[in-house]
């Protein structure tokens, strides 16, 4: 495997062949980083800068930071400024972006996008096979997503046009919040700037675009309240 720039490894840590590892790094005990994985890589503008100064990679940007006892499958990118928690599983060909938090023992299934940067995951959360998390989303503690469901953080599709820079549009998002102990199923869309209340249930295949109280289910498109949920207890 190949290494730039500082990489930190902890006991027992098992990396397969083809690996890339971007200093700053530090990867925890236990850990294991499945064949051509890409850990710490540099976003566009660090690489741009990178290679003005030095004319080649020579290391990462800010600190990635990777828990004890990972799992991280064959050909996973995280790119640098991510922090992955204790315990956490991730599958074939996930791909997550700059500043993004995943805490302990969550599970991002092959082929997840979390397009950070400013995405914030809770502990015990399972996002499932080819789910799309959008730049600015918090998901709370154990929280499920569903198969092909996803976030988004843009309120008209027009929302870019004519703005000069990523930071001017970056500034436009609002990503939306899925709190603790929520259900999203396949394929449903939550839109920007929602919130999805404790405990709440999304149906497969609708698009939310108002705010879901706790311990309610609903489904359609657009999504509206199908029934209560018994409260915890009752």
């Amino acid at each position: 495997y190949e290494v730039y720039g500082d990489v930190r490894l902890g006991k027992g840590v098992v990396i397969e062949k083809g690996v890339v590892l971007y200093g700053p790094l530090t990867i925890g005990n236990n850990t294991y980083i499945g064949r051509n994985a890409v850990i710490g890589y540099p976003t566009f503008s660090t690489l741009r800068e990178m290679i003005k100064a030095h004319g080649k990679i020579v290391a990462g940007g800010l600190e990635t930071v990777i828990g004890n006892d990972v799992f991280i499958d064959r050909d996973v990118v995280i790119y640098e400024d991510s922090r992955i928690g204790n315990d956490v599983k991730i599958f074939h060909h996930a791909s997550i972006r700059e500043k993004v938090e995943i805490g302990d023992n969550c599970t991002v299934g092959c082929y997840a996008v979390l397009d950070g940067p400013f995405i914030k995951i809770g502990k015990n959360t399972f996002i499932h096979a080819q789910a799309y998390i959008c730049s600015k989303t918090t998901i709370g503690n154990q929280v499920f997503i569903g198969p092909q469901a996803g976030t988004i953080n843009e309120k008209t599709a027009q929302s870019r046009i004519g703005l000069s820079s990523q930071a001017n549009y970056r500034d436009l998002e609002e990503g939306p919040t899925i709190e603790d102990s929520v259900s999203v199923g396949e394929g449903a869309r939550i839109m920007a700037g929602v919130n999805i209340g404790k405990k709440a249930v999304v149906g497969a295949g609708s698009v939310v675009t108002k705010d879901v109280p706790s311990n309610e289910v609903w489904v359609g498109n657009p999504a509206r309240k199908l029934k209560d949920l018994p409260l915890l207890g009752s």
